[in-house]
């Protein structure tokens, strides 16, 4: 039997670890007809120096129902993603899910943009209120609770979907863009989130002091698992990857509360500010300041089909500079909204 000291280097573990990710120690010593001790320390070694990584499973799992410790080549690449854990890390890491992504998109209604300017605040809304309403019933109820956000695009400058749902009626609908390195610095700035009544909309004066990591940007994955019957085979997308190690996703329900969506919704590309906090208070709804750097960096884009004078509505009531894009759809579209006296999506306060 052979020694750790005969295979001191680790490349025979590494390459071993390529070919077969997730095994145990005692798969690797049975591999390899060594001390389950001597393969150990091996493994300890390569994990000390960032070579490979431990995932922890529970006890009688399908892949080695005497062992709760597996082992990876480590990488951090979407595919290679093992646990509910490492999925809520890797979308929770704005910095680098964001790399591809200059700027952050909000649609809304210049109505709701004008607001945020003028109040310097951005509200963050109760989960329940939200239009998927399937994301809210395959999450958890008492996590729930505990959430508040505010939705945005990454990646694409524009989406015809993200005007035709958020920014309705198209006659005054606006596209609010923040550089996504404003928006962490506004994240990593805000302190404390202000308790929103929903029946004036406005600040109660009741706040509610966040911890470290409470408040972030986080990006929202996509599944068909939430729906297959039979289940199939599970697969679990971001942007252009896709992850097929993580499956019965209601086993995770509480652990994916809040970063897993229905592939129906993938168009959306969505990036969240979400407040995860312990709401003690039972606030309802909740809202964030925007500080003047925040607006200074807004780009705001009327809708491809924004009737008036956009700038002239725009100044007459903000009554400071803001800088202002045209929409890549002008003059190209052909659409009438059937929604242009809704009263209800007037009254919405989405930020």
């Amino acid at each position: 039997m052979e020694t750790v000291g005969q295979k001191s280097d680790g490349k025979w573990l590494i390459d071993f670890l390529r070919e077969n990710p997730m095994s145990s120690c005692h798969k690797i010593a049975e591999n390899f007809n060594m001390e389950e001790e001597a393969v150990r320390l091996a493994l300890e070694k390569l994990k000390l120096h960032g070579k490979i990584r431990e995932v922890t499973l529970p006890l009688g799992n399908d892949l080695d129902p005497y062992s709760k410790l597996f082992y990876s080549v480590w990488s951090n690449a979407f595919r290679d993603l093992r646990t509910p854990d490492e999925l809520v890390a890797y979308l929770s890491d704005a910095s680098r899910r964001l790399e591809n992504s200059e700027y952050i998109y909000h649609y809304t209604s210049l109505e709701n943009a004008i607001k945020i300017m003028k109040g310097s605040l951005w509200h963050l809304a109760d989960p329940k209120d939200m239009n998927d309403q399937l994301e809210y019933k395959n999450g958890d109820r008492a996590k729930w609770k505990n959430i508040f956000f505010a939705s945005f695009m990454a990646e694409d400058k524009e989406s015809i979907g993200m005007w035709s749902m958020y920014a309705q009626p198209w006659e005054s609908g606006v596209k609010i863009a923040i550089p996504s390195k404003t928006a962490r610095e506004w994240i990593a700035k805000t302190p404390i989130v202000y308790e929103i009544s929903t029946q004036t909309f406005q600040k109660t004066g009741r706040t509610a002091r966040l911890g470290e990591g409470e408040l972030k940007l986080s990006a929202v994955a996509y599944t068909n698992g939430f729906e297959m019957t039979p289940p199939g085979k599970f697969k679990i997308m971001w942007s252009n990857q896709t992850n097929e190690h993580i499956s019965n996703l209601r086993q995770y329900q509480r652990e994916l509360t809040g970063y897993m969506k229905d592939q129906a919704w993938a168009y959306e590309k969505e990036i969240r500010i979400m407040a995860d906090f312990p709401n003690l208070n039972g606030f309802q709804r909740v809202g964030i300041d925007v500080p003047d750097f925040v607006i200074n960096a807004m780009i705001l884009t009327p809708s491809p089909l924004f009737e008036g004078d956009f700038y002239e509505k725009l100044h007459q009531t903000v009554q400071r500079e803001v800088q202002i894009d045209r929409s890549l759809f002008s003059g190209r579209l052909n659409v009438k909204s059937i929604c242009q006296n809704c009263t209800w999506k007037r009254r919405q306060t989405i930020g």
